[in-house]
């Protein structure tokens, strides 16, 4: 593991890498330790990403005042969120259908087997649609409300038209040619991804998800273009959300990825500020929010009353100070009786060096 970290490629550094298995002799194992052999290989999945990227987004956060606490993987995460056990267990594919980017990753056996990201999303069918003519908020409103990722070529749609504003309409063949044109695309591209290897062997099939996966008739347009029989679509996540917002509990697999990366958190960020230094002394590394600083300055004590802390100096009783003064004083006393003893002890030390340096030449 460690040899296989310290792999060098170039713009890019290993964020994470998981291990697949090892190879002992003409053995497979996942935990090498305690087998003998006189061969050992290491299959391992590394999730690249480039240096510049990661640069600008610490500057981003770093500039905002925020420390970064950890850095997690968003399809993991969300795969951790929306996918069963069992599902990661038999194989599957996770397609999280974005705006910009479509994700594709494969689980077989528990593990991560393979990750891409496509440069394709829903935003690509609603920008060819303002080709024909219409403001992008038009476009997305067609796409919501009439196009569909699959439509029957039996079905007669011949002479429908949806309207776009009081003076302009749009021919339902027209906006069936658009949408199924990038649809067909993107299911390429997801395919293209999936290794041969796992060929007819992900029996858990495709779990779609994302905001993408609203489009009508997304299922069967994957079922039609790929080998897939079992296809399902992951709406929410795996857990109990409670929120006074409709938009994040809408179930629409629009907020699967981010409540995913929320439900990896572990630290309280409500709380003290994390500090980049790891070492640093307990006062050092504990500072406070500005939050927390503005509710310090009120101290509620036992007697129900706010005190307001003032800015002047505090005064210490004079005994206090007196004693301070006097062990000042004594160590200063102290140094200054050293110091000749020290004085001597070094004069010994340079005479016995240069004598040794003169008897060596």
């Amino acid at each position: 593991m460690d040899a296989n970290r310290s792999m060098l490629y170039p713009d890019t550094e290993i964020i994470e890498a998981i291990t697949h298995e090892y190879k002992l002799d003409q053995q497979f194992q996942l935990d090498p330790v305690g087998v003998q052999c006189t061969h050992l290989e290491g299959h391992f999945l590394n999730i690249l990403w480039r240096n510049n990227n990661y640069r600008n987004l610490k500057k981003c956060f770093s500039t905002a005042g925020i420390a970064i606490a950890d850095v997690f993987i968003s399809p993991m995460a969300l795969a951790d969120s929306v996918l069963t056990d069992s599902e990661k267990r038999s194989g599957c594919v996770l397609v999280d259908l974005g705006a910009q980017t479509t994700t594709v990753a494969v689980y077989s056996k528990n593990l991560l087997r393979h990750l891409a990201v496509i440069p394709l999303g829903s935003a690509n069918i609603t920008k060819d649609l303002t080709t024909l003519q219409m403001e992008e908020e038009d476009a997305e409103r067609i796409k919501l409300k009439y196009a569909s990722a699959y439509t029957d070529p039996e079905e007669d749609c011949t002479g429908l038209s949806y309207t776009i504003d009081e003076a302009r309409t749009i021919q339902s063949e027209t906006l069936i040619n658009v949408v199924e044109a990038r649809i067909e695309e993107i299911i390429g591209n997801v395919k293209f991804q999936i290794p041969e290897i796992y060929d007819g062997k992900l029996l858990a099939g495709l779990i779609l998800t994302g905001g993408g996966a609203q489009l009508n008739n997304i299922e069967e347009a994957f079922r039609r273009k790929t080998s897939f029989t079992k296809i399902r679509t992951a709406k929410f996540v795996n857990h109990d959300i409670h929120s006074k917002h409709p938009e994040i509990t809408a179930q629409d697999g629009s907020m699967n990825t981010l409540l995913g990366l929320l439900l990896k958190g572990n630290l309280n960020c409500a709380g003290r500020e994390i500090s980049d230094n790891l070492f640093a002394d307990d006062e050092e590394r504990h500072t406070s929010l500005p939050s927390e600083d503005a509710h310090k300055q009120e101290v509620r004590h036992t007697d129900n009353t706010l005190h307001v802390p003032t800015n002047e100096p505090k005064t210490e009783p004079k005994h206090i100070e007196a004693s301070k003064h006097e062990e000042h004083t004594e160590e200063n006393s102290k140094e200054t009786s050293d110091t000749p003893t020290r004085i001597k002890n070094w004069k010994n030390k340079i005479s016995s060096f240069i004598k040794q340096m003169t008897e060596e030449e």
